[in-house]
């Protein structure tokens, strides 16, 4: 069989014979000799490590064994990132429990919203409280936004918005830290005059420097909580008919992931 030269590439020089277990071969500037059965691909593994543009970035951090397994970099910021052109952590969701007390005036109804659906029908200042847990993926020194899924049921509504409520406090797991006072934030969204209508509105509610509604982005650790009391501030809702109190669906909190686990289950989580 002819020799089969790659075409003006980078590092892939000559393969001599395509038979790789009985004949010789240069890979990215590795020669690697010939054998009745390679089983060794530490030659193979040396050559990309020490050509990491060849191959999209190979590098030392990261490895790739005869089972197919891939290992990584267990320090803090590693990551499969998203998009060759300008890459980033991507995006999860942190998924609450919601709670409620079940009775006083500040309770919202868990009433009919279509159908046979029932959600909970907001009045201004009745609360839900929502706990997150931070996820092992959560890509350090990265900022939190928190967002409420809400609709309104009626066919009448024009205009104007609602604004929704949070009192958070965060603090680290493993015996670390206690809780701090609250911050308080607020978000204002127009209604959509579409009965039905699924709207989210968000918050940024970290920051490396944060403002006084705001936690700090820099105290955020895998393991730790975010307690956070939900409540409609205020409804600015217009209708040609009575006014609709919204209903909320979900609130959820948008983190950037490294998409890994951590090494350890415990700090430091990335020794």
């Amino acid at each position: 069989m002819s020799n089969l030269v790659y075409p003006g590439g980078t590092g892939i020089t000559t393969v001599v014979n395509t038979d790789l277990e009985s004949s010789d071969m240069t890979l990215m500037g590795t020669s690697i000799a010939g054998a009745a059965q390679q089983t060794d691909y530490s030659d193979v593994k040396a050559g990309i490590v020490g050509n990491p543009g060849a191959l999209g970035g190979v590098t030392a951090a990261t490895s790739l064994d005869v089972s197919g397994n891939i290992t990584m970099n267990k320090a803090s910021g590693t990551a499969i990132k998203i998009d060759t052109a300008s890459p980033d952590f991507g995006w999860h969701d942190m998924i609450g429990t919601v709670s409620n007390r079940g009775t006083g005036g500040t309770q919202p109804g868990f009433n009919i919203w279509q159908g046979n659906i029932r959600a909970f029908e907001f009045a201004v200042n009745d609360e839900v409280w929502v706990d997150f847990h931070m996820p092992h993926d959560y890509a350090p020194g990265t900022d939190l936004f928190l967002h409420t899924h809400w609709t309104h049921d009626s066919t009448l509504v024009t205009g104007g918005s609602i604004t929704v409520g949070y009192d958070i406090t965060y603090a680290k797991g493993h015996q670390q830290a206690a809780f701090p006072a609250t911050v308080n934030t607020t978000i204002l969204q127009n209604a959509n005059t579409t009965q039905y209508y699924h709207m989210i509105a968000e918050v940024q509610i970290s920051a490396t420097s944060p403002s006084a509604s705001q936690l700090d982005t820099d105290d955020l650790e895998i393991d730790g909580l975010i307690l956070v009391r939900v409540y409609l501030s205020a409804n600015a809702i217009t209708s040609s008919g009575a006014v609709p109190d919204p209903f909320f669906h979900f609130t959820d909190v948008h983190y950037q992931s490294t998409q890994l686990p951590t090494k350890n289950k415990a700090p430091d989580f990335y020794a």
